[in-house]
């Protein structure tokens, strides 16, 4: 074997390293399915509890992001994202401490985790977590409003409603439970895609 065949080999093998690193930093699974779930209980609690009640397991899951990527920091040896995440779910726990009740008015916590997951998307350069918490962002925020629900209701007035009573009444819990399939079923693809690089 010629020096440049080995030469070639060493290449290729750091090539191959630099793709696994940068899959381990980019890691999008674990913020989807807290996505998921945020959404999750936000439609399940649709009906029952306003934004302040949702913002504990808002701000909790941002540091549970933060424990989550420490630990696989110091497992793996790389990565920044762990102080991220802190800084990430201190900032939103001052604005729920300093504005509680404005802070949920106009956006609930799944909004404002999705842009917390946005602005580190974009930070890391990570498409999935852009595309994620964006979408997470502007449906939740949306619906803040009822945007989405009063679609069923305008719906339901073309068809004469009948059928579609329940849905309507119950249009904010299908429109955050249909975010939450979305995420986790997203989240768990993610997973498997990362386990199987590993």
């Amino acid at each position: 074997m010629s020096s440049h065949d080995e030469m070639a080999g060493v290449l290729d093998d750091i090539e191959r390293l630099r793709t696994r690193v940068r899959a381990d930093r980019r890691e999008t699974s674990v913020p989807l399915l807290v996505l998921g779930t945020l959404a999750l209980l936000s439609s399940v609690m649709a009906n029952v509890a306003g934004g302040l009640l949702l913002a504990v397991p808002a701000v909790l899951s941002l540091f549970g992001l933060a424990l989550y990527y420490q630990h696989r920091e110091r497992r793996i040896g790389i990565g920044t994202a762990g102080k991220r995440w802190t800084t990430a779910g201190l900032g939103v726990l001052g604005v729920c401490v300093l504005v509680p009740g404005l802070a949920m008015l106009f956006l609930p916590p799944v909004a404002i985790v999705g842009i917390v997951v946005t602005v580190i998307g974009v930070r890391d350069r990570n498409r999935a977590l852009i595309v994620g918490g964006s979408a997470a962002a502007v449906i939740a925020g949306l619906e803040q409003w009822y945007v989405i629900s009063n679609r069923f209701w305008g719906l339901a007035k073309l068809v004469g409603a009948g059928p579609l009573t329940w849905w309507v009444t119950n249009a904010q819990q299908f429109v955050f439970g249909s975010l939450a399939g979305a995420f986790l079923a997203t989240g768990v693809v993610a997973l498997r895609q990362e386990r199987r690089r590993a």
